[in-house]
């Protein structure tokens, strides 16, 4: 019964977040219309601002709130909870912001954007919205609300894009009138949702439980914001070196990079980070690491040739004209993630034994290699270059927390089939990189019918097959 919930649980919240992630993906054709590349460039480094000072002022407390509820005694110990969950970031958020909100025009020139300080003041009160609605969802997955939660990522996003397209088609406002969108659909969803959590949390602030809190989720935070800035500082160093055009260009082609981890990743990370414990604890778990290392390696591949091999297609045919320069961003995207998805394998020895410290170091160190990626190969490659130095970030990443883990679990590496799978991507790929049709769509049809290549290919093999498919499953399966 407990694994049919958590794979319906499970199944439900990656529904939730795809329905949400794909509006906005569907919404570019739109957007691009109406927003130039210069201005989309401007939308996305807010963007990014916003959340990295989120998750600074969360402090990772509902990282906390998930380890603190299943030791908590009572119903009373959780509504406590819950209430300095919500409390102290409320507060904590007010402090910060406050500066923000008075030098906004001063924030906005220091980061090459003048002109644009009323935004990022609509930006700050939207974040601590965001703040609020982030503590009730997680209270909402701790009391097992998975279609509730599931229901209002979607509304939320629909919501939001409903707004967005009214205010930036029929009134041209532009990213104003995304910023606004968004900050009208979280104050209604806050609103509609406080009084709700209100009946079932008591506010406080306990400042015992809250050190106990701090002391678990602080030495999170440097790691969290690290990895933050792995995937996100490349826009900063775009917008100083080259300027916000290119970053809006980079952006949607990031974004279409980024499909890996929406379709694929992401949900097979819900799954994987409770259940990756209970296999690293079974017998013969460096084997079973490596069996589930093998095929989630082929279908992140699998996903990333397809978007390196019709990248100019699909940017051709979802945005406008003035954005299709990007297309070639996507692959070097698409691999990195791929090398992000294996790193979540890899890396399960370190966190089975608690060596977050490790890991903090290996994340920092990545950070610093991306930092000197992007200042040597943008001045040369353009956004490219940024491109370019994501991808040796994520490697780095996999290949060092590999060999550090290797003390504690390591992974048996099935070589075999990696190579088998690697040959078969880099065939395929050359196959849809040959492709040149000036109809786009006749192109996407002829790339699709190559693509099968893959598949069979692995079929024929025999990589792919009802044994190894069971095998996999036996893996997977809760005991």
């Amino acid at each position: 019964m407990k694994t049919a919930r958590f794979i319906k649980d499970s199944f439900i919240y990656w529904l939730g977040r795809m329905g949400a992630r794909a509006v906005s993906f569907l919404l570019l054709p739109i957007y691009t219309a109406y927003i130039v590349p210069t201005e989309w460039g401007i939308l996305n480094l807010l963007m990014i601002s916003g959340d990295l000072a989120v998750l600074l002022v969360l402090c990772q407390i509902p990282a906390a709130m998930y380890r603190f509820w299943v030791s908590a005694q009572n119903e009373d110990d959780k509504e406590r909870l819950s209430g300095l969950g919500l409390v102290f970031p409320t507060l904590f958020s007010c402090l910060i912001f406050a500066p923000l909100y008075v030098f906004a025009d001063s924030c906005a020139s220091f980061m090459g954007i003048d002109g644009y300080g009323d935004y990022i003041r609509i930006l700050l009160f939207t974040e601590q919205l965001a703040i609020l609605l982030g503590v009730m969802q997680a209270e909402m997955r701790l009391r097992n609300e998975a279609t509730l939660f599931a229901m209002l990522e979607i509304g939320q996003n629909f919501g939001s894009a409903a707004l967005n397209i009214f205010f930036v088609v029929v009134f041209g406002w532009g990213i104003w009138g995304i910023l606004l969108g968004q900050m009208l659909t979280f104050a209604v969803i806050v609103a509609l949702l406080l009084p709700r959590f209100l009946r079932r949390a008591r506010l406080n602030l306990d400042f015992r439980l809250l050190r106990s809190l701090l002391l678990f989720s602080s030495p999170l935070v440097p790691s969290a914001l690290a990895m933050a800035a792995v995937h996100n500082i490349d826009r900063y160093f775009l917008q100083f070196m080259l300027g916000p055009e290119t970053v809006g260009l980079y952006s949607i082609g990031y974004k279409f990079g980024t499909l890996v981890n929406m379709l694929i990743l992401g949900p097979f990370l819900l799954i994987w980070e409770p259940k990756s414990y209970e296999i690293a604890q079974e017998q013969n778990a460096s084997a079973k690491l490596g069996k589930v290392f093998t095929y989630l390696y082929a279908l992140l591949l699998f996903m990333a040739v397809g978007l390196a091999g019709t990248a100019r297609e699909m940017v051709t045919i979802m945005t406008a004209e003035k954005y299709h320069a990007a297309w070639p961003i996507v692959s070097l995207v698409a691999f990195s993630y791929v090398c992000f998805g294996m790193d979540s394998i890899v890396r399960v020895g370190l966190l089975l034994h608690k060596k977050t410290r490790v890991i903090l170091l290996v994340v920092l160190a990545a950070c610093a290699i991306n930092i000197a990626g992007n200042r040597i190969l943008i001045p040369v490659m353009g956004m490219r270059g940024a491109a370019w130095s994501t991808l040796g970030t994520f490697g780095f990443l996999v290949v060092m927390d590999a060999l550090l883990a290797c003390r504690y679990l390591p992974v048996s590496f099935e070589w075999k089939k990696i190579t088998l799978v690697t040959a078969t991507a880099a065939v395929v790929l050359g196959l849809l990189s040959a492709v040149h049709l000036p109809n786009v769509y006749g192109a996407v049809a002829v790339k699709a019918t190559l693509l099968v290549v893959y598949p069979l290919s692995l079929l024929i093999t025999g990589f792919i097959s009802r044994e190894n498919i069971v095998l996999l499953r036996d893996v997977l399966k809760s005991r």
